[in-house]
C-alpha cells in the first residue's frame, strides 16, 4: 500500500537517497503537496480570523508527512520519529543522507574521479552513474562545470576508447558538451556491440561448418572395402585410397605447391586495383611501391594479417598512399592513407580496421556492405562490398 501511495518506487533504505528524493519530490508535486515541504507555504499564525486556513495547512502538511514517512524503510524511520511537520521530515533526511560538509564533498569527489568505466560495462550505465555523482556533489555544495565533468567522464573510459577520446577532445568549445559527448559514446558502444555480435555469428557458423566437415571425413573413412575400391584420390587421381593415405603424396604435393604459387601471383595481379578491409591487420599494407606518393625505407619489421597466415610478414618501408576509393552513390572519392607499410610479399593490399579507428574512423557492416565513416563528421569515406567472404574496396591509384 505504501509503495502504491508513493508511486511504486523503492522505499528509502539508506543507500538510494538521491533517486528516492527525486521520485518523492515529483510524487508530492503531482498531489499538489510539495509547497508544504519546500517551505514556500508556511503555517499561518493562529487567530480567530484564520482558523479554517490553519486547519487546512495542518491537514495538508500531515498528508505530505504521511506519504514521506510511509515511503521510508522501518530501519530508517528512526531519523524522523520526532519531526512535527512534512518540512521537518524533509530537512532531517537531508541532514542525515546529504550533509553539506567538506568530508562529504571529498567523499563524492573521490567517487567521481575514481568512477572508472569497465571494458564490458554498458556505456549507458557508466554515463548515468557519472551524472548521478555530479548531481550529488552539486547538492553537497560543489558543482563541476559542464566541460570539466565531460573531461572527467572521458578520462575514465577504457583504453580501447583512446582513439575515440582523441577525436572528441579536438572538438570546438561549442560542441564539447556533456550531452554531445554522451551521444557519441553511446553510438560508439552500440557500434562495437554490433561488431561483436557479427563476429559471434561468424564464429558460430565456422564452428558448425567444421563440425560437419569432420563428421563427413569420419563417415568417408568408415566405408567398407567394396566402396573403398571406388574412391578416387584427389592427389594422384588413382582409385582405392584417399589423398591423406596416398603412397605418392610427396610427389603430387610438390606439383600442387608450384600450382598454388602461380595462383597467388595471378591473384596478386588481378586484385592490384583493390584493397581488402581487414580486421586482423595491425597496419595498412600495400604490396606495390608504385602506389606510394611518399615513401621511407625502414629496417625490416613484422606486421600481421588475418588474410595471409598467422606468420609475420616483413615490411620494408612506410609511407603515404593516395587512392581513389569507391563510395557508393557518391562515386569515387580521393582518400589519403597514412603510415601504410610496404609489404611486397603480401598477396593483397589491406586496409586495417584498427588503424582506421585510431585515426578517427569507424566501420559499419550491414547488408553485405562495409561502410567507413568519419567519427566527427559522420561522412561516408568509402564502401566495401562482400566478395567470397572478404570486404573488397574498389580503388584507383592517383599517381
Amino acid at each position: 500500500m505504501a509503495e502504491k501511495e508513493s508511486g511504486s518506487f523503492p522505499k528509502l533504505n539508506g543507500v538510494n537517497y538521491h533517486d528516492w528524493r527525486f521520485n518523492m519530490e515529483w510524487t508530492l508535486k503531482k498531489k499538489k503537496l510539495w509547497r508544504y515541504v519546500d517551505g514556500s507555504t508556511v503555517r499561518p499564525e493562529p487567530s480567530s480570523a484564520n482558523v479554517a486556513e490553519v486547519q487546512r495547512f495542518n491537514e495538508q502538511s500531515e498528508i505530505a508527512q504521511a506519504i514521506i514517512v510511509l515511503a521510508i524503510e522501518p530501519l530508517q524511520q528512526q531519523h524522523v520519529r520526532d519531526c512535527e511537520s512534512a518540512r521537518d521530515v524533509w530537512l532531517k533526511l537531508e541532514a542525515v543522507f546529504e550533509p553539506k560538509s567538506r568530508p562529504r564533498m571529498m567523499q563524492l569527489t573521490r567517487a567521481l574521479i575514481g568512477n572508472k568505466c569497465a571494458e564490458s560495462e554498458p556505456m549507458e550505465d557508466y554515463v548515468k552513474r557519472t551524472r548521478r555523482l555530479a548531481a550529488q556533489l552539486k547538492e553537497a555544495g560543489l558543482e563541476f562545470k559542464d566541460d570539466q565533468l565531460t573531461t572527467i567522464m572521458i578520462a575514465n573510459l577504457p583504453s580501447s576508447y583512446d582513439s575515440v577520446a582523441a577525436v572528441i577532445l579536438n572538438w570546438d568549445e561549442r560542441k564539447y558538451a556533456f550531452d554531445n559527448v554522451k551521444e557519441a559514446l553511446l553510438t560508439e558502444y552500440c557500434r562495437r556491440q554490433q561488431q561483436a555480435a557479427q563476429r559471434g555469428d561468424a564464429t558460430e557458423a565456422l564452428a558448425t561448418k567444421t563440425k560437419v566437415s569432420r563428421a563427413t571425413v569420419r563417415k568417408n573413412t568408415d566405408w567398407g572395402a567394396e566402396r573403398r575400391r571406388n574412391i578416387v584420390c584427389f592427389g594422384c587421381r588413382k582409385t582405392g585410397h584417399i589423398a591423406r593415405q596416398c603412397p605418392n603424396k610427396s610427389a603430387w604435393q610438390v606439383q600442387k605447391q608450384a600450382k598454388d604459387s602461380g595462383l597467388n601471383v595471378q591473384l596478386k595481379v588481378t586484385n592490384a586495383e583493390a584493397f581488402i578491409l581487414d580486421s586482423g591487420a595491425t597496419r595498412h599494407i600495400c604490396n606495390s611501391k608504385d602506389w606510394f606518393s611518399k615513401f621511407r625505407a625502414t629496417a625490416p619489421s613484422s606486421v600481421y594479417s588475418a588474410d595471409d597466415s598467422k606468420e609475420a610478414l616483413v615490411a620494408e618501408g612506410v609511407g603515404t598512399v593516395e587512392v581513389t576509393l569507391y563510395c557508393g552513390t557518391q562515386g569515387m572519392l580521393n582518400t589519403r592513407l597514412l603510415n601504410v607499410f610496404y609489404v611486397p610479399k603480401c598477396r593483397r593490399n589491406l586496409i586495417s580496421v584498427s588503424s582506421l579507428e585510431k585515426t578517427g574512423h569507424y566501420v559499419v557492416i550491414k547488408n553485405k556492405l562495409a561502410r567507413i565513416y568519419n567519427v566527427e563528421t559522420k561522412a561516408l569515406i568509402a564502401e566495401a562490398c562482400a566478395r567470397d567472404g572478404l570486404y573488397v574496396l574498389r580503388a584507383k591509384n592517383q599517381r
